[in-house]
């Protein structure tokens, strides 16, 4: 029986960080994406279903709330 392999989905508005993180979970053999705005993240989210978001706790503020604006919504 094989490793169980989840979806992660990566938001950092920083796109170097993003990436980075995003292949370092694909070479771990989970499936990443990344999104580098609240906005990406969301219509990602509306498209697939995620076992795991990483989500950075200082994301530029798109969505109302402040930090916490893309985690409420989710």
């Amino acid at each position: 029986m094989g490793a169980t392999v989840y979806s992660v989905l990566v938001v950092d508005d920083q796109k170097d960080w993003c990436e980075t993180l995003v292949r370092m979970v694909n070479e771990l053999g989970h499936a990443a994406q990344g999104a580098t705005t609240a906005l990406a993240a969301l219509r990602l989210l509306a498209d697939g279903r995620f076992d795991i978001v990483l989500l950075d706790w200082k994301l530029v503020h798109e969505l109302p709330h402040g930090d916490f604006g893309l985690l409420q919504t989710i």
